[in-house]
């Protein structure tokens, strides 16, 4: 007799920012804002818009056990927009993911 075990792993990760604006004296409206996520090759995943307290929340980047031993590479950056008065952040944020299973 055989008895055949499946071992499975998955999790995920999600990426948050916040949005300052200076020198306005109600700070940042609700959707005022989009911000893009894009992988290592380039290609836009998501595009966010922050909330009223100028978080930046982008949903969940799933893994599985395939993904175990690898590194993604992702980049954030702020999209620019036309309001009167207010200079765009140009600086791209990297952030590395490095997967791994812990076996558990």
């Amino acid at each position: 007799m055989v008895f055949n075990n499946t071992y499975e792993a998955n999790g995920s990760i999600s990426f948050y920012a916040k949005k300052v604006v200076s020198n306005r004296t109600y700070g940042v409206k609700d959707e005022e804002f989009s911000f893009s996520l894009f992988d290592e090759n380039g290609t836009k995943l998501q595009t966010v818009k922050n909330d009223s307290n100028g978080l930046v929340s982008f949903s969940a980047i799933n893994y599985s056990l395939n993904d175990a031993g690898k590194e993604f590479k992702y980049v954030i950056k702020e999209d620019s927009g036309e309001i009167p008065g207010i200079t765009y952040d140009t600086h791209e944020e990297t952030i590395t993911v490095k997967v791994s299973d812990k076996g558990d």
